[in-house]
This record gives C-alpha cells, sequence and structure tokens, in this order.
C-alpha cells in the first residue's frame, strides 16, 4: 500500500508541474503579445 501511495504521489505531482508549466507559458505568450 506505501508503494502505490508514492506511486500516485509522483503521478499527481508530475500533473502538477506539468499543468503549472503549461500556465507559465501561455502567460508569456500573453505577454509576448501585448508588447
Amino acid at each position: 500500500m506505501k508503494t502505490y501511495s508514492l506511486i500516485f504521489s509522483v503521478i499527481m505531482w508530475k500533473a502538477f508541474v506539468k499543468a503549472g508549466l503549461y500556465n507559465w507559458t501561455d502567460k508569456q505568450i500573453e505577454d509576448a503579445d501585448k508588447s
């Protein structure tokens, strides 16, 4: 059970980082369009 929760948290962490990167990229593109 411990291994399962560890794998689960890693997957969640990766998804969280990926979402953060997408949001950051969108912001950078928006800023570039504004200038």
